[in-house]
């Protein structure tokens, strides 16, 4: 990959996080309602991504980066939630905060290295702004059977993103701590 995916700004308002293949990629943790959202929300209903008893512009609260395409519409968004390893059900020793990761792309819109790009942006994000060390780092459990692949799995770990352990579904669930630097990871 020729894209180094650790570059960022974080600031109050919607920031340009990075250019990917054709996509725009915007920053908006933390940031207040704008246009942006609306994207979302649109993006969510087209799709039918929501549960139908998530409120929308509560998930707005949790959403981290979010890809537009050159029409300037959102295709991909990734929230994360507070977490332990017990609500993972996993065994969990000391109860451990952890943001617990999701991401949606649209149906037909998955360019190669989206979908790690924006993870592992969302990550040095949300690194960067655990300055009381709160969290301890990140979990992603593979809803997508897609994800799940050896081939995606085993891109995801040149990432610095693991198999930590399999729920009771058998799900993987990969694990990135904050403040440890991964062997040979961008």
């Amino acid at each position: 990959m020729n894209q180094s995916l650790s570059t960022h700004i974080i600031t109050k308002s919607p920031s340009l996080y990075k250019a990917f293949n054709g996509y725009e990629i915007f920053n908006i943790y933390g940031c207040g309602k704008d246009a942006i959202h609306e994207k979302i929300v649109d993006l969510w209903a087209r799709n039918r991504a929501l549960p139908a008893d998530v409120n929308p512009e509560e998930r707005l609260k949790q959403v981290v980066l979010v890809a537009l395409n050159e029409d300037g519409k959102a295709i991909a968004v990734n929230t994360v939630y507070n977490s332990t390893l017990r609500e993972m059900d996993l065994p969990d020793t000391d109860g451990a905060i952890f943001h617990a990761y999701r991401m949606f792309v649209e149906r037909g819109k998955t360019v190669m290295w989206l979908p790690i790009a924006m993870t592992c942006g969302a990550f040095d994000i949300l690194e960067e702004l655990n300055h009381d060390g709160r969290y301890r780092g990140v979990l992603i459990r593979t809803d997508n059977p897609k994800v799940g692949q050896r081939s995606s799995l085993e891109q995801f770990a040149r990432q610095g993103w693991p198999v930590y352990a399999h729920d009771r579904q058998g799900r993987v669930i990969m694990r990135r701590d904050f403040g440890v630097k991964k062997a040979g990871v961008n």
